[in-house]
């Protein structure tokens, strides 16, 4: 009864789609009463299913303890529990397993040590123990002969059977589809899966749209902490760039759309994610093409807010961007980092003071984070020439967003008055021709012409607009209203 709030006995669960040669050597290592086996991989990835699957192969079925209760153990009672659990794991013929131990180290997992009652447990050679982690930085290991597993992320065939798995009247076709678009892990398809049938009426099977919203369900909360989901009303046909821009945004969407056929299927080597920097003037459409880019792959896309990002405590600047990283994976979501050249700056060689030490320590993780990340990442800079030279190289796609020539610059003013405004001798030619603006600033500056129209009670014509464009020029310190604005 003392055990009933803190372990469970873990029972049959779904069919298990492990990569050959995953599942033995852990059995092998169950046999031994010492032994000390480490799963590590994301949340979701199959450690728990892993180890009783390992233990189902001699018999066993495992005895799962909580690892927040565990931790908890006050000195009094920890010596009768220890006791208790292990009585249990003999008389059950069950594998103790602590799943999920970083809750018990603080989240983030800083301390080299374990909780003292799970090293308390381990000290007890009475029998194999399961320990398993999310995180990066594992603790010490130094009482038991340890086996440390990484979990493999699931291939796409893999992914594809799994969704079938969960929905049998998914469409095979289906299943390829969000196999292809989410590399996500067993756990969080079946948690896809469940909520999305527990939405249908009794009877029916949800389709590829229902379980497309259930996947990003289960995977945003993590990222809206520190950032802000865009919405997506652009598409292609939106856009007003030149030939070049277009192709490398069309080139961005293939790489990003095929990546993980090209790596799985086809064999190229290299990273599965992509990484894009967009270069240009202010107003130029980097934004807004971004917000393209996600809408044409289906993707939800996430503005990283860096003040809540960048922390004056070091390490912390780190740990958020770990965890935005680590929630953008899959490939479930296109971070957006804006003024990108405010966080991923040039590193100094003239380290004078401890502000320059751990602003390069926080530019070189930022490299090997990038290095390692699986999803889509868009950085935007109106300063180019800021970024680190070592993360340029790093970006699969460096685009540069050329200033609107004055046909497009036309077709922008075309754009940026609806059909339905009422309007009077506009010619959006000349206006093209007079003044230098980028597809923002015509944006506004249409909208600021109507809204003085509107309020006169008169229709959008040339002279408003040119009254607001020589406006906006003296707002930025120009007497005449020439050259680039």
């Amino acid at each position: 009864p003392q055990l009933a709030a803190l372990a469970s006995l873990g029972g049959p669960g779904q069919p298990a789609r492990f990569p050959e040669g995953l599942v033995e050597p852990v059995a092998r290592a169950l046999c031994a009463p010492d032994a000390l086996v480490v799963l590590r991989g994301q949340r979701g990835s199959g450690k728990r299913l892993l180890a009783q699957e390992a233990a189902a192969r001699l018999g066993q079925r495992i005895l799962l303890v909580q690892a927040r209760g565990l931790a908890a153990l006050r000195p009094g009672e920890l010596r009768a529990t220890l006791q208790a659990l292990l009585r249990e794991a003999r008389l059950l013929d069950a594998v103790i397993v602590v799943p999920d131990l970083d809750d018990a180290r603080g989240g983030a997992g800083e301390s080299d040590e374990l909780p003292e009652p799970v090293r308390a447990l381990a000290a007890n050679p009475a029998g194999p123990l399961v320990l398993t982690f999310s995180g990066d930085r594992l603790p010490r290991f130094d009482l038991r002969p340890v086996l440390r597993v990484e979990m493999p992320q699931p291939s796409l065939a893999t992914r594809a059977a799994l969704w079938l798995d969960r929905v049998p009247d998914l469409p095979q076709a289906g299943a390829e589809l969000l196999a292809e678009r989410y590399a996500v892990p067993g756990g969080v398809i079946d948690l896809a899966a469940r909520a999305a049938l527990a939405h249908q009426p009794p009877g029916a099977s949800p389709g590829v749209d229902e379980l497309d919203l259930a996947v990003r369900h289960q995977l945003h909360d993590r990222v809206q902490r520190l950032g802000h989901r865009l919405e997506t009303p652009y598409s292609f046909e939106d856009l007003v760039a030149d030939d070049d821009l277009l192709e490398a945004l069309a080139e961005v969407h293939a790489c990003v759309s095929e990546r993980r056929r090209v790596r799985e299927e086809w064999g190229f080597r290299g990273a599965q994610g992509v990484s894009v920097l967009f270069s240009g003037e202010p107003g130029v459409g980097k934004t807004m093409s971004a917000t393209v880019l996600a809408r044409s792959l289906g993707l939800s896309i996430y503005e990283i807010d860096l003040s809540q990002v960048v922390s004056k405590w070091i390490g912390e600047t780190e740990k958020h961007l770990g965890e935005l990283f680590d929630a953008a994976e899959p490939g479930h979501i296109v971070l957006l980092f804006n003024e990108a050249d405010s966080l991923f700056g040039k590193r100094t060689t003239d380290v004078q003071t401890a502000n320059d030490r751990y602003a390069n320590l926080e530019t070189n993780y930022l490299l090997q984070r990038l290095e390692r990340f699986n999803g889509l990442a868009i950085l935007t800079t109106n300063l180019g020439k800021a970024i680190d030279p070592a993360f340029r190289r790093r970006f699969a796609y460096d685009i540069q967003f050329s200033f609107p020539s004055e046909t497009l610059r036309a077709e922008l003013w075309r754009r940026a008055i609806p059909a339905r405004a009422h309007t009077a001798g506009l010619d959006c030619e000349a206006l093209g021709r007079r003044f230098e603006l980028s597809g923002g600033f015509v944006k506004v500056a249409a909208e600021r012409a109507a809204f003085v129209a509107a309020s006169q009670d008169q229709p959008l014509t040339m002279e408003t607009i040119v009254a607001t464009v020589e406006r906006m020029y003296r707002e930025r310190g120009k007497l005449v209203p020439i050259g680039r604005l």
